[in-house]
């Protein structure tokens, strides 16, 4: 026979014995990983809705409005991509494709490559300020942090200092939550793809833990539990409850890695199995908080509530650190599922890095946020921004500082004033000025600018400076910062900032669950 012919013949038997092979057959040839792509090709497309979008929140993501903005909505922040800085439509672009994803490496696209451990530092914002003399505090020393926005731009793109330190504060904890929402849509994703079911009964539960471990494939997850049960209906409606508890090994800049516990859990109410453009929901995060090489080891915990309406979405985040002893059911309410907000020297369990959020945006991430924190117990007070954006590309952004009373949680995420002297020897009631630091901004090639500052204050008791009433004989060094013209040496300086009345600022009401 002639060898061409023979050749050609051979090729067409082995591509009919391999089409006739069943499907039982293939999948004890590519293991349980075949089984995982095997359920794409048999039973989804990116056209499919994922009925597991009932537990997990399919439009929604923890930004905050003055983010830097993608030029589209399948567009991400480059500069950003993997530490939580992106934009509204970016983070939730991401979440909707990973739920529809029809490969197992797609369905772990939500969740960021890095785990953040440090906030970026802010250029324009807080810096430490020497002076050769200053009569209202004990040396010649302003620590860090605490003296507001010192210059009205940060970086070289113009970004307003606001946005710049708000961006930076959102970003370290929704760097977290992004993890958290990533790790629930990789579990529905690879749910959906596995022909697996949607619990439809309370008490019922979908148990993914060996599904998602060979799905996770590089990504390199140790998972102890994942699964997503159906609870008892709440108010006529059905409610999921997804749970993943395990560690990943996350990547450092410089080839270094380092391990982090994980701990979620995501309850959700959707308008029905069925309709899940509408829902609310309550998330609760708990991760451990160390340093690589250090011996510090914390726990660092973050509850979401959060709902989703046609038009709206409003959601509150509460994130603290806590000592490695505390409990889960320390850190949160049993009524309410929120963090606790009292502080471990006031009779509850935090002790350091408060943060507190609630924000209302459409469908485009515009809209109203408040956010404050706070380093420790001692404080008493909140660092706060208000800021409000419209779909006009305008913005108003606040900064001040909220009480605290007590640190027990009873505050309004709304500044009441500003110490332009946060350490002076003076009483507090003599140091806290009805002022705040206010901007207005515009949206600029995706970058919120300032338009109008009023920013300016000297760091004395009552934020003015007469060069002939020497309060302080002037900056011993220039702070970390370029152009500064705020203070200088033997010049006087008259605050610009604005009276806290004139802030007409409403703080979003936080939504409640279930």
């Amino acid at each position: 026979m002639n060898t061409k012919i023979f050749l050609t013949i051979f090729l067409v038997l082995a591509t009919i014995t391999s089409c006739t092979k069943s499907k039982k057959d293939k999948s004890s040839d590519l293991g349980l990983l075949g089984l995982l792509s095997q359920g794409t090709s048999a039973s989804s497309s990116s056209a499919t809705a994922n009925v597991f979008s009932a537990a997990v929140p399919a439009s929604f993501a923890v930004t905050s409005i003055t983010e830097q903005q993608s030029t589209t909505s399948s567009s991400t922040r480059a500069p950003g991509d993997d530490f939580g800085a992106e934009d509204f439509k970016a983070k939730k672009k991401k979440m909707e494709d990973s739920l529809k994803a029809t490969t197992p490496a797609d369905c772990f696209k939500a969740i960021p490559k890095f785990f953040r451990q440090n906030q970026d530092q802010v250029d324009c914002y807080g810096p430490q300020i020497a002076f050769t003399s200053h009569s209202q505090i004990n040396g010649t020393q302003m620590p860090g942090g605490d003296t507001g926005i010192w210059q009205a731009t940060s970086g070289t793109n113009g970004e307003a200092c606001s946005a710049a330190k708000v961006n930076s504060l959102i970003s370290y904890i929704s760097n977290k939550v992004d993890f958290a929402l990533g790790t629930a849509a990789a579990m529905a994703c690879i749910a959906k793809i596995n022909n697996q079911a949607l619990p439809s009964a309370s008490g019922s539960k979908v148990t993914l833990t060996t599904l998602f471990t060979a799905g996770a494939g590089r990504e390199k997850f140790t998972v102890t539990e994942a699964a997503i049960s159906r609870l008892a209906d709440s108010g006529g409606k059905p409610q999921f409850e997804t749970v993943f508890k395990g560690s990943r090994e996350n990547p450092l800049r410089g080839g270094q890695t380092f391990t982090t516990t994980m701990d979620i859990l995501i309850r959700q109410l959707p308008a029905s199995a069925t309709d899940t453009t509408t829902y609310k929901g309550l998330i609760q995060i708990v991760t451990d908080d160390k340093a690589p090489n250090s011996s510090d080891t914390r726990k660092r915990a973050i509850s979401v509530v959060y709902e989703k309406t046609a038009t709206t979405l409003s959601y509150s985040v509460t994130a603290a650190i806590y000592p490695t002893t505390t409990t889960n059911a320390q850190m949160f309410s049993s009524t309410t599922g929120e963090l606790n907000k009292a502080s471990a020297n006031a009779g509850g369990t935090w002790d350091r890095d408060y943060n507190s959020m609630v924000t209302q945006v459409d469908n485009d991430g515009f809209g109203k946020m408040a956010y404050g924190w706070q380093a420790g117990p001692g404080d008493g007070y909140l660092r706060t921004f208000n800021a409000e954006t419209t779909t006009s590309n305008t913005g108003t952004a606040f900064f001040g500082f909220a009480e605290n009373s007590g640190n027990l949680g009873s505050y309004n995420l709304k500044p009441g004033g500003m110490f332009c002297n946060w350490v002076g020897t003076s009483a507090r009631s003599a140091r806290f000025q009805t002022k705040l630091q206010k901007q207005t901004l515009t949206l600029t090639s995706g970058v919120w600018k300032p338009a109008v500052n009023n920013i300016n204050y000297a760091p004395t008791d009552n934020c003015n400076h007469a060069s002939a009433g020497a309060i302080y004989a002037g900056l011993q060094t220039t702070p970390n910062l370029t152009g500064n013209t705020t203070v200088t040496t033997n010049v006087a300086v008259t605050n610009d900032l604005v009276d806290s009345s004139s802030n007409t600022f409403t703080v979003p009401t936080a939504p409640s669950y279930p």
